[in-house]
């Protein structure tokens, strides 16, 4: 019998389930579970458990992040259906957070949210934009119309998807409540609008009545055959993701036609996202799922880094029981950096987690059991 010698070194290459085991790398796994690769190390995944107990034990947490308000206190918040939370380190560790109140919100749905001069903006799909600054008692609506076209005064704007260009709030596939008869339509309705793009006034971020500041404005895109189902801002440019295609937006200079569009593709089949809260992004780069793989995306250019991992994460996804939802998370805590994008995917008691490393290019599975992801993860102060 002869000798033969097989060597495994890194750099690791991570998951491929994808091709046949005899074909494989020997840097590749064919099953890769609860692993953690990470500067040439092949490491066992570090227990996870919680710091302390959510927001509202009944309903499933929507979101979290931190900002700092116009005194420079920093604030932890969370959502759930009931509305807004904040976490106050100095009470008990079995109920840290304090009740602030707002709209209520859409239940299963991850919210959108921003930052704009120290004050947090957000929606979830409910018909309205919500702001706290911090310093307020509690959140107030701040996407209220008046125009008699829009419903009349009483009558307010959401959306699903919220994100920041030229100084301005831009909602995506919006909702609107009619608080009067617009036509034919009764007052006290909520009408979707998949394809429409609304814009608050420039560097006046609640203000979204086009009648009141000619700044604010919508855009209703019926000339592409799918709906909106999420955006990236990248500097000066925004991409608008729908099914099977993608929009950019840019800044076109003028208060009356603040942006520019191009459909990069308009066909009924093409790149798109279709997992609304897959896009994740992290600087000047961000990533999305589309139809046939998982994408980079850079300012102008889409790359697959799905690669042997693709099969096996688009058939999670299809058995997903919530919805997915991705976060680019540059550090797992203080001082341990490991820039992932991680794709969440809820599969009855468990959630799959894929990471995919921004430095080694690489995926890797992890199973967070009796655990379920109902938000896109972030990373917050405290």
């Amino acid at each position: 019998m002869a000798y033969q010698e097989i060597t495994y070194a890194a750099p690791w290459k991570g998951l491929n389930s994808r091709d046949p085991a005899i074909y494989l790398d020997p840097a590749e796994s064919p099953a890769l579970s609860n692993v953690w690769l990470r500067n040439k190390y092949i490491l066992s995944a570090p227990p996870f458990s919680p710091l302390f107990a959510g927001p509202d034990g009944k309903n499933p947490v929507l979101g979290q992040t931190s900002f700092t308000d116009a005194n420079g206190a920093v604030h932890t918040c969370s959502w759930s259906v009931r509305g807004l939370f904040q976490l106050n380190t100095g009470q008990p560790a079995q109920s840290p957070w304090s009740f602030l109140g707002g709209a209520g919100l859409q239940g299963n749905v991850p919210m959108a949210y921003r930052v704009f001069a120290n004050v947090l903006y957000y929606t979830n799909g409910t018909p309205v934009v919500q702001s706290w600054d911090g310093i307020s008692p509690a959140p107030i609506v701040v996407s209220g119309l008046t125009n008699s076209a829009f419903g009349g005064p009483g009558s307010s704007i959401g959306s699903l998807y919220l994100y920041e260009l030229n100084d301005q709030i831009c909602l995506l596939n919006v909702s609107l409540y009619n608080a009067a008869i617009v036509g034919s339509t009764p007052a006290g309705t909520v009408t979707n609008f998949s394809q429409r793009l609304w814009y608050s006034a420039n560097g006046i971020p609640d203000q979204f009545d086009p009648s009141v500041n000619t700044s604010a404005g919508f855009n209703d895109f019926f000339e592409v055959p799918d709906i909106f189902t999420g955006a990236m801002g990248l500097g000066e440019v925004a991409y608008l993701f729908r099914t099977n295609g993608i929009t950019e937006q840019t800044i076109a200079g003028s208060a009356l036609q603040p942006f520019y569009y191009n459909h990069l593709w308009a066909s009924n089949l093409g790149i798109g996202n279709v997992y609304p809260w897959s896009i994740a992004q992290y600087g000047s780069m961000g990533f999305f799922v589309a139809t046939d793989n998982i994408y980079m995306a850079q300012p102008y250019n889409f790359t697959p880094i799905g690669g042997g991992a693709r099969d096996a994460i688009m058939r999670d996804l299809a058995n997903a029981t919530l919805n997915p939802a991705a976060a680019v998370i540059p550090a797992q805590h203080q001082g341990f950096v490991y820039n992932c994008f991680e794709i969440c995917i809820p599969l009855g008691s468990f959630t799959r987690i894929y990471r995919y490393s921004l430095e080694d290019q690489n995926w890797m599975q992890h199973d967070l059991a009796n655990l379920l992801v109902t938000a896109n993860p972030s990373l917050c102060w405290r």
